[in-house]
């Protein structure tokens, strides 16, 4: 009976001679995938092995295999819950640890963002350690654009105060002292959009500055007398009443997107109505 596997081919009879060396031939027979397979010779599974060799070897890694944990492929979207967990998902989002200095120089300390990103994270599937190295290089690489960037500015700073000096000579540090003056009238709020704008490294905002602060207003010199610019003490009273006396103004609201705005604008209206002492 003929076999299509090429490897194991139809009994033959051989002659050898005796192993024993008291002469004489041996007759053997190779048997056939037939006698060892039986009815499933022809089998393409079978048929891949080239002798019972391969055949045992490959049913022992089977054993090997199945003694072992396995993750099904998920079919569907909450299937991939069970991969997830499996992988080493941790089961509370909050065991994820953020880097310090993500969490108070990126993040500033603010819990919610800080918990929307521990949630995403989660809900992605990412394991403990897949977290963490991401962190660490997103860590990494924003501490190393931070110091790029303040290196940037203080080149430019350099270069800013080199032409003032240039331009001014011995009024340097006059000049420089009337626009520091003007600058600090602003708020903080108006501060931190000035540096983080670049404005404050500019030359001609630095001049502008200068020349504010040479401005006389009324009589007043604004530097002796800055308030000559800011509003009088009566309407800062009228804008006061306004809005405390409107419950729907963004000031009640700390949900609202310009609540904080609000809250900053009643506060300078107290420091102009009775003065910072009283704040």
């Amino acid at each position: 009976m003929a076999t299509d596997n090429p490897q194991l081919q139809e009994p033959t009879t051989t002659t050898e001679t005796n192993p024993n060396g008291s002469g004489g031939n041996v007759s053997s027979q190779q048997i056939s995938p037939e006698q060892i397979f039986g009815e499933y010779a022809n089998e393409p599974s079978i048929q891949k092995f080239k002798n019972p060799q391969d055949l045992a070897k490959s049913y022992l890694n089977l054993e090997k295999l199945l003694g072992k944990q396995r993750i099904p492929i998920p079919e569907k979207p909450e299937d991939y819950e069970v991969v997830y967990d499996a992988l080493g998902r941790p089961q509370d989002p909050n065991e994820y640890e953020i880097p310090e200095v993500l969490a108070k120089e990126i993040y500033q300390g603010n819990d919610e963002a800080l918990n929307n990103l521990k949630g995403k994270m989660h809900k992605l599937g990412f394991s403990k350690q897949q977290a963490n190295e991401l962190l660490n290089w997103y860590t990494e690489d924003i501490v190393a654009a931070k110091q790029q960037y303040e290196a940037m500015a203080n080149q430019e700073m350099e270069k800013t105060m080199q032409a003032l000096q240039q331009e001014w000579g011995d009024a340097f540090e006059e000049r420089m002292q009337k626009a520091s003056a003007v600058y600090n009238q602003f708020s903080d709020e108006t501060k931190a959009l000035i540096d983080q704008s670049g404005l404050g490294r500019n030359k001609e905002f630095i001049d502008f500055m200068y020349k504010m602060g040479n401005l006389t207003i009324d009589g007043n010199n604004f530097i002796d007398n800055p308030n000559s610019l800011q509003i009088k003490v009566e309407d800062a009273k009228a804008e006061l009443s306004r809005i405390m006396g409107d419950r729907n103004h963004p000031y009640y609201d700390k949900y609202h997107p310009e609540h904080n705005n609000a809250v900053k604008a009643v506060e300078d209206l107290y420091k102009i109505i009775y003065g910072k002492e009283n704040t």
